[in-house]
């Protein structure tokens, strides 16, 4: 059962490419990020909104790699629901089917 859902999940064409084109553009966000923090206009709305408590004082550069670093531990905690699925069912196949699709798409598109 919990393999048919990760696998629908992992299986969804758009979420892969959005992981794909979120990680591929990290970086370039960052260094547009920086360039417009020398606007005084950016920063300084940036800053009122970087105060919000839903920031938890985080600032916008410490959270854009949120997302490449939680898809980076799917592979670690899918490979323990594979350790503590049933073997030889069709949910322990859907599991490792998963579990590959996610380390291929990490190996490929986001660099450790």
């Amino acid at each position: 059962m919990i393999g048919s859902c990760i696998l629908k999940f992992f299986s969804n064409s758009e979420y892969q490419n959005a992981i794909v084109k979120y990680c591929i553009n990290l970086t370039d966000s960052l260094m547009v990020l920086k360039e417009n923090m020398r606007t005084t206009d950016f920063a300084a709305f940036l800053l009122e909104c970087e105060s919000n408590p839903l920031c938890r004082r985080k600032h916008l550069k410490e959270l854009l790699p949120n997302p490449m670093q939680r898809v980076t531990k799917y592979p670690l905690l899918i490979s323990q629901i594979y350790k503590y699925t049933e073997p030889d069912t069709e949910d322990c196949e859907k599991v490792a089917e998963c579990l590959d699709r996610i380390r291929t798409i990490c190996s490929k598109y986001i660099i450790f």
